[in-house]
Formats: structure tokens, C-alpha cells, sequence
């Protein structure tokens, strides 16, 4: 130890890099840094889309209060809500989110471009979050859905409590998965097994495990994937967590514990 600086040693591409907090690239923060849940609840409050969905799920609360005590018709609608919620979530990841690029009116309308980012840089925090604008037009966009879902089940008096419980299913979407991608270690087996299938969408098969805040969906659609490789689900954590921080554009060959190979990182 002479006292002389010397560089960092270099990482090759591929080599596990679990507990290197650096940023992901120009200063973006990396998911894969927050290690538990402070640091987690730190920085999703340092992010809008949060705070815009929190005011969408007070307004409708605050709206369905004025109407009087709540009835059958309000368990009714947030029922069926809670029913539907993991199909619907299922459908736009798969068919919007992981959808073809389409040509309208002339113009190409390519409402999976900032998704498809996700699946280039994963770690990327903010990519991870839908951000204040998308929030506020989804926040919108799902109100209405949740309301005339709502409808539908129990009348027009089922219909903001419905809206509410769209809104607290997309508050909790938008935290699930934050904390999936973070390197927070989980703890309950229920988190534990939905965050693997998460990353197996992500490092496997992205045609695959489309569920984020529910697996269900996955298992009656059979696009539930793999069972987790020997070891348990812990195992696709440990290989999220030697991922190399990627950049824009960069795919990796990613070794997956128990498969004897490695596959294309999706």
C-alpha cells in the first residue's frame, strides 16, 4: 500500500457486478442500488408519477364519499375490478406494450417504443416508472375504464368506488414494479415468486410471465414460462443482480444459474 492511486480494476462484459451502485448512464439513478425499503420509498418519491396517481385515487375516494355511506353496489364494482385487473394488465402488457409499431392515418403510432426502452436499460429507474405525463394520461385513461367497469357490475352507484380501485391497482402496479427491479432481497414468498417471474420475462422470454403485480393471468393464459431453475426463484434474483449495467442498445449473453447455458438477455 504505497499510497498511489491506482484505477479500478475492469469489468469484463458479462462479469457479475452485484454491488456496484454506480448510475446506469448520464447520471440516471440504477435500480439495482436501492437496497432496501427506505431506499426504495426514498426514491419513488423523488419521481411524479407516484404523487399523480396518490391524487387521482384521493379525488376519486374524496368524490364516492360525498355520495353517502358505501353499499353492496361499492363491494359489487371493486370486486369485479379486483377480478378483471390482472386480465387487463395481462392484455395491454402483451398486446400494446409488446406490440408491432402501426401505421395510422399515414404516421407510425408506436405505443410500446418507451417499453421496449425498458427492455434495453431494465435498471434504469426512471424507465421503470411511467413518468408524470404518462401517469397523469394513464391515471385518466383508467379512471374512465374503472368507472365503466363499475357500470357494467353494479350500476352507476358502483361507479367511483370502481374508479378508486383502478387507481390503487395502478398506484400499486407502478411501486410493484420499482421494487422488482430494485435490489432489494424480498421476503415473502408471494413478492419472492412474483418478482422472479418478473425477471424471467425480462432475462428469459419476454413473450412470457406478462403479470407484474399478478401471476394469474399468466397461469390461465399459459404464458406462465418455466418453472424458476434449481435453486428456487432466489436463483433469477441472483442473475438480476450480476447483470453489468447496460446502456441504450447493448444486449448481453446473460448465464443462467441451472440452465446450463446462456441465453440473450430480453
Amino acid at each position: 500500500m504505497d499510497g498511489v492511486p491506482r484505477p479500478a480494476p475492469r469489468v469484463r462484459r458479462g462479469q457479475a457486478r452485484a454491488a456496484d451502485p454506480s448510475p446506469v448512464q448520464g447520471g440516471a439513478v440504477s435500480a439495482r442500488s436501492l437496497r432496501t425499503r427506505c431506499a426504495v420509498v426514498a426514491e419513488f418519491s423523488r419521481h411524479g408519477s407516484g404523487y399523480v396517481l396518490a391524487g387521482y385515487l384521493l379525488l376519486t375516494l374524496l368524490l364516492r364519499g360525498r355520495r353517502g355511506r358505501p353499499g353492496l353496489a361499492d363491494l359489487r364494482a371493486v370486486l369485479v375490478v379486483a377480478a378483471v385487473r390482472p386480465l387487463f394488465e395481462w392484455a395491454l402488457h402483451r398486446g400494446v406494450l409488446h406490440g408491432p409499431a402501426r401505421i395510422v392515418a399515414g404516421r407510425s403510432v408506436d405505443p410500446g417504443g418507451a417499453h421496449r426502452g425498458h427492455h434495453r436499460v431494465p435498471d434504469d429507474v426512471a424507465g421503470a416508472l411511467l413518468g408524470t405525463g404518462f401517469a397523469a394520461s394513464n391515471g385518466a385513461g383508467v379512471a374512465v375504464l374503472g368507472a365503466a367497469v363499475g357500470a357494467l357490475a353494479a350500476g352507476p352507484g358502483g361507479m367511483l368506488s370502481a374508479a378508486a380501485a383502478a387507481e390503487a391497482s395502478l398506484l400499486g402496479y407502478e411501486w410493484l414494479h420499482l421494487l422488482a427491479h430494485s435490489g432489494y432481497a424480498p421476503r415473502s414468498g408471494w413478492f419472492r415468486r412474483l418478482r422472479a417471474g418478473h425477471l424471467r420475462h425480462h432475462f428469459r422470454d419476454e413473450q412470457a410471465n406478462f403479470g407484474v403485480t399478478s401471476r394469474l393471468a399468466d397461469r390461465l393464459l399459459g404464458t406462465a414460462g418455466a418453472r424458476p431453475p434449481a435453486g428456487g426463484s432466489g436463483a433469477d434474483q441472483d442473475v438480476f443482480l450480476a447483470q453489468p449495467h447496460r446502456r441504450a442498445g447493448e444486449v448481453d449473453e446473460v448465464p443462467l444459474v441451472g440452465d446450463g447455458g446462456a441465453v440473450r438477455g430480453a
